[in-house]
């Protein structure tokens, strides 16, 4: 028959496996963001060189420069927009975490740690 210290255990072990597993998306998250702009910049130095070669090929298409920048600043806000959307989702996670674990420490009649 399992005993409240067993219980209390059981809680912690699953309290630390949350922390944990919100350390690792952060950690992805970070990774990701960083893999992103590569890619970015990466995908953005080819198309400004394939409107190089356009320009160059037709001296009319030099209007294509701004098309190319005017697209490359959105994507790159709408990659940056993301990244702190999922940061804060990602901390509103993490509040909601410890929240729950005041409520439930609440409850039960303990102290918080």
């Amino acid at each position: 028959m399992p005993n409240e210290n067993d219980a209390n255990a059981s809680e912690g072990a699953e309290a630390s496996a949350d922390d944990a597993e919100l350390e690792r998306l952060q950690a992805e998250l970070a990774a990701s963001i960083r893999r992103r702009l590569l890619f970015w910049a990466i995908r953005w130095t080819l198309g400004f060189a394939a409107i190089a070669a356009a320009v160059q090929w037709r001296p009319g298409l030099s209007w294509l420069w701004w098309v190319g920048a005017i697209v490359a600043f959105i994507s790159l806000l709408t990659l940056l927009s993301l990244h702190v959307l999922s940061r804060r989702r990602l901390e509103l996670a993490r509040r909601r975490l410890a929240q729950s674990r005041d409520a439930e420490s609440s409850d039960s009649g303990e102290l918080p740690p």
